[in-house]
């Protein structure tokens, strides 16, 4: 496999020259196989993105920039077109079989989408846009991307009707579309202030928080990122107090604009230096921004703040704000990876949509692992009756494990009946009964 991964990523490494760092910013390949590191630094990737925006506006030929991103990128990649793409690079036609094969089982839209968070995704999601990429480097478009955000550089307001309507041929061509709502056409002043966005206030929050920092240690780089910084002074000595007074002029004060970056940068400061000020915070933008799910129960976790969480998530999932399934899955299965043990409001939840067909299997299976931990006897009789109901293998293997917990000779009983039934069973069954999960 590993021959594989290493023959398939120096084909990439070749097709993509003249696109990796120029248009494509995004998940850089570092060039090296050593290791885990075949990324660069995702932060020094942003800010090569942003640097050659404000490089590319000076140009006297360039009037209007077109901003746009791609709507659901990851979960609407044609996984036919991903595997003639992946064997156009030449990799192994049995590799690429296996992927798909797996790939379609994860996929929540029959034929459609890849999971995100995961560097692998990343990699494919390069290669599924690289003809695009590629194509309009070859037309001569003034274009750069960073994941599914474009920019478009344009001579004029007609070019950008132009450029916008290139690229959307493209993009419909592999299954894609441009995200009309995030559309827009501004005039090079304008735009130059919509890039710089937040980045001078957290270059402001940086000055002042190396500021503090120097005073403690007596000297420090002046060039030296936050990050660089506190690996040398370490969190517990490092001043907190600049990051929770920006935090509040730009999220909890009245009348404050949410910027997601920003929040993200603070966020994640935060949670280094395990301070829990943002917890209330964070809980109410569930409601509202289920997109920054992910980065909130990180956040949630890095502080310690479950047991305070456990209440407002069991009524944020029982409200009528909670409507979509992947952001109920993220949370359950944060639920299922943290202690301490989620409350009975929660389990119940976890109950009600473990039981219910209509739920998306992906959903349905951090659910079950819920009620797999914390649920009663009569869950376990109940998740042991859905087995002959498993739509696949995977979800009867997950049903087998999500019985560890019955009477060991019952349970070892119903898995000499089944484990010879389907592929995953027969190893479900034995990792059980080595105490393996």
């Amino acid at each position: 496999m590993r021959r594989w991964l290493g023959c398939f990523y120096q084909r990439y490494m070749t097709a993509s020259a003249g696109a990796q760092g120029v248009v494509d910013f995004s998940y850089q390949l570092s060039g090296s196989l050593a290791g885990a590191g075949w990324l660069r630094n995702r932060f020094v990737n942003w800010r090569q993105f942003r640097s050659a925006q404000i490089y590319k506006l000076p140009d006297e030929d360039i009037s209007h920039v077109v901003f746009s991103d791609v709507t659901g990128f990851y979960e609407n990649i044609d996984l036919e077109i991903l595997m003639s793409d992946l064997r156009a690079l030449g990799c192994d036609n049995d590799t690429v079989q296996m992927l798909q094969t797996c790939l379609r089982r994860w996929a929540v839209v029959p034929g459609r989408g890849i999971p995100q968070g995961y560097s692998a995704s990343d990699i494919l999601a390069k290669v599924y846009l690289h003809t695009v990429d590629r194509t309009m480097i070859d037309e001569g478009f003034s274009y750069i991307r960073y994941v599914d955000d474009i920019r478009l550089f344009c001579s004029s307001f007609s070019d950008c009707k132009r450029s916008l309507m290139f690229i959307t041929q493209l993009l419909r061509a592999r299954g894609l579309n441009l995200q009309t709502s995030k559309t827009e056409m501004l005039r090079k002043s304008d735009a130059a202030e919509k890039i710089e966005g937040i980045t001078p206030v957290i270059e402001v929050a940086q000055e002042r928080y190396k500021k503090e920092i120097a005073e403690i240690v007596g000297h420090i780089d002046p060039y030296a990122s936050i990050f660089e910084i506190e690996a040398e002074v370490g969190s517990e000595d490092a001043p907190i107090e600049v990051l929770l007074e920006v935090f509040k002029q730009h999220f909890m004060a009245e009348g404050s604009y949410f910027s997601a970056m920003l929040f993200h940068f603070l966020l994640h400061r935060l949670a280094a230096q395990k301070d829990d000020t943002a917890v209330d915070f964070c809980l109410r933008q569930l409601h509202i921004r289920p997109q920054e799910t992910q980065p909130i129960l990180d956040y949630l976790g890095s502080v310690g703040a479950q047991d305070r969480s456990h209440p407002h998530l069991a009524k944020f999932l029982s409200s009528d704000d909670c409507i979509y399934d992947y952001q109920t899955y993220q949370i359950f299965l944060w639920l299922g990876s943290q202690p301490p043990s989620p409350t009975p409001e929660l389990v119940s939840i976890a109950r009600r949509l473990t039981f219910d067909p209509s739920r998306p299997n992906y959903l349905r299976s951090a659910a079950r692992r819920i009620i797999g931990d914390y649920g009663t006897v009569a869950d376990l009789e109940r998740l042991e009756r859905t087995f002959v109901d498993a739509r696949d293998d995977l979800e009867a293997g997950q049903i087998l494990v999500s019985l560890k917990r019955m009477e060991a000779g019952r349970r070892n009983a119903f898995y000499g009946r089944v484990a010879g039934e389907r592929t995953f069973c027969s190893r479900a069954a034995r990792l059980v009964r080595q105490g393996r999960l």
